[in-house]
């Protein structure tokens, strides 16, 4: 499938079958930790919107570690604060984990490259 539309931006050559080739099977290398990493956001969405009082950024930080020890096999980065840009905490309402469910059925449906 890919072939049939990635071609040279000049010549209009298809793309080589053996990069095709590398480029799918490259698709998955690093799936898993980005698996987790998506997983980490869920479960840090679910559980600061589980309770109605505002966390602190301190408390906020301190729970993304101990998600992150917990359910991740990276360790979490002393000083790391990548939740305080994460806008779907403000935005979805601890929703994010539909982001991840409707993400498995599209990957389901599209598996091929």
């Amino acid at each position: 499938m890919l072939r049939s539309w990635a071609t040279h931006a000049r010549s209009g050559a298809p793309l080589p079958l053996p990069v095709a080739q590398q480029l799918c099977a490259s698709r998955d290398m690093f799936l898993a930790v980005e698996w987790q990493g998506q997983g980490l956001r869920a479960l840090l969405d679910l559980q600061l919107h589980s309770d109605v009082r505002h966390a602190s950024p301190e408390q906020s930080t301190a729970l993304v570690h101990a998600l992150a020890t917990r359910h991740t096999v990276l360790p979490a980065q002393s000083g790391a604060r990548w939740h305080a840009s994460f806008s779907h905490l403000a935005s979805d309402g601890a929703a994010y984990f539909a982001y991840l469910w409707a993400r498995s059925l599209s990957r389901r449906v599209w598996k091929r490259c």
